[in-house]
């Protein structure tokens, strides 16, 4: 009789501690889960969107269609990952000086600064 109730003890515990276990780890397993949804749902999102900081224009190339018509201004746009990619662009006016020496009637030298603003192509 001592036999049997060890082993039937034995069976129980050893049922409540597997119970325990399965009901963590199931749980453990759905947060996973979850946990790694929602880390590929940020990683998707964040591939749709691409920044144009100031200063700057972009355009976008399409691997079907091409270049795209229109040029997008500084923001946050939207785009098809894969598919579309932005190619942003400097449009910044830059200044550049350009020392000119010049004569003037009566045979004097002047020397001039000029002040350029220029956009880059």
């Amino acid at each position: 009789k001592q036999w049997y109730q060890r082993r039937v003890r034995g069976v129980l515990n050893t049922y409540t501690n597997f119970n325990l276990n399965t009901k963590f780890e199931l749980t453990m397993n759905k947060l996973l889960t979850i946990a790694g949804f929602g880390t590929m749902a940020l990683g998707a999102a964040g591939s749709c969107i691409y920044n144009v900081d100031a200063g700057e224009a972009a355009i976008i190339f399409d691997k079907f269609a091409g270049v795209k018509s229109g040029v997008y201004g500084e923001g946050t746009h939207f785009k098809i990952p894969l598919i579309q990619d932005p190619v942003i662009f400097d449009i910044k006016s830059r200044p550049r000086s350009v020392p000119v020496t010049t004569g003037s009637k009566d045979l004097q030298t002047v020397n001039l600064t000029l002040r350029i603003l220029f956009h880059r192509l």
